[in-house]
């Protein structure tokens, strides 16, 4: 870790480096554990962890978590959690919602079911079943897809469950509307939150009315603002910019470039775009990364992909800008299709073009794929499909100048 000049010792969960030891190794026995004194530490500026964020629209960034930054998110989140209460999480240890399942856990007094495996419904609902399992954490909407389409949804026991928890996307209305069907007196709780903000910000614990991530939690501090800087109102789109007690000071690196990522009043801008209702509801629409125009309008992906999402046949979408041309991009679509889905790319365009405006038409094409590029999080590696996209785009008009 010379790189870094950083002299404290590292230890790795999961894999292993020359410069970092095994995790095990603190539970190796010594002859000298009652001169053990633990050291003294700046809670407020000493690292507790480096966390990476997920990588969905670029390369991961390594934020430094501080023993401050941990521990006030985590008390606060872990206040969900009952003495007793079995937790079951599939996040890796590597992101901030691998490390909220793993210190959550200790401050609650609850029992966790570390899971190695990938994650499958079969395995959810073996896993579930088999540790009575009362509060779980998803960390994509595809996997409350996966859950729902899965006919052991129908005839599986989900009576020990009190939270099912997702986070790190946005969920669906409809997905959280069927997921609450199958979950009888369980709640499904819908939630925000970054690894710059050590987890999450906002849940929401009281309804199931619309889609939104919930309220804020604890002290954090949030506002809505316009591409001047200017704050909004309620109701009114913008980009989302956070506050709490003890933050982040920004990525490992970058040092001198805080400007980037904090206004002077100490807000982080998140990059998100989103808006609170007359009821403090947050509500995220997408990343400002994804949004793009076309011809001067503007095209929010997610919309059109909750959309193709609830089309018979596709099992998951993922809208992208494509360049069309050398100054304009369109949306194209690739999709998952269910078995023997009979969508094809022009009842797909054409489903598009008769329910929104002409300029969200999939000008940049409609593509059928086996998989979808995923992060090593689990979130949908929005790059490598816009890179799948373009590739799909170019051989497609190569063939037809051929022709």
């Amino acid at each position: 870790m010379i790189d870094m000049n950083i002299t404290a010792d590292f230890f790795i969960i999961d894999d292993q480096t020359v410069d970092a030891r095994p995790l095990n190794y603190l539970l190796q026995k010594t002859d000298d554990d009652s001169d053990f004194v633990p050291a003294e530490i700046n809670i407020t500026k000493d690292v507790a962890f480096f966390n990476y964020t997920s990588g969905s629209t670029g390369n991961p960034k390594t934020v430094p978590l501080t023993h401050a930054n941990v521990l006030d998110k985590l008390r606060k989140y872990s206040a969900l959690i009952e003495v007793g209460d079995t937790m079951l999480g599939w996040a890796h240890f590597r992101g901030i919602s691998g490390v909220r399942f793993l210190i959550s856990g200790t401050l609650s007094g609850a029992r966790r079911v570390v899971n190695q495996g990938a994650f499958t419904p079969e395995r959810f609902f073996k896993l579930v079943q088999e540790f009575n399992v009362n509060v779980t954490f998803l960390n994509d909407s595809s996997q409350i897809h996966q859950l729902l389409k899965h006919p052991q949804i129908k005839t599986a026991d989900l009576s020990s469950l009190k939270m099912l928890h997702c986070a790190g996307t946005i969920v669906p209305l409809h997905f959280i509307e069927k997921m609450n069907s199958h979950l009888g007196s369980s709640k499904f709780c819908n939630s925000f939150g970054m690894t710059e903000t050590c987890g999450t910000v906002a849940i929401n614990l009281y309804h199931s009315k619309n889609n939104c991530t919930g309220q804020l939690i604890g002290d954090c501090e949030a506002k809505i603002v316009n591409e001047q800087g200017d704050r909004l109102g309620v109701n009114e789109s913008g980009e989302l910019y956070l506050k709490d007690p003890f933050m982040f000071e920004g990525y490992l690196g970058d040092d001198g470039n805080a400007s980037q990522h904090f206004d002077r009043e100490g807000f982080f801008r998140t990059g998100d775009i989103a808006h609170f209702d007359e009821n403090s509801d947050l509500f995220i629409t997408d990343r400002k990364k994804e949004l793009f125009k076309y011809m001067g309008y503007h095209i929010i992906p997610n919309e059109i992909q909750q959309f193709l999402d609830q089309i018979d046949g596709v099992d998951e979408s993922c809208v992208v800008p494509v360049p069309i041309s050398k100054y304009v991009l369109a949306p194209a679509a690739v999709i998952i299709k269910t078995k023997n889905s009979a969508c094809t790319e022009e009842f797909i365009y054409d489903a598009v073009s008769n329910s929104f405006a002409d300029h969200k038409r999939l000008r940049g094409g409609v593509y059928f794929v086996n998989s979808i590029p995923r992060t090593a999080t689990g979130k949908v590696n929005r790059r490598l499909v816009a890179e799948m996209a373009l590739k799909f785009y170019k051989d497609k008009n190569m063939v037809k100048r051929n022709n």
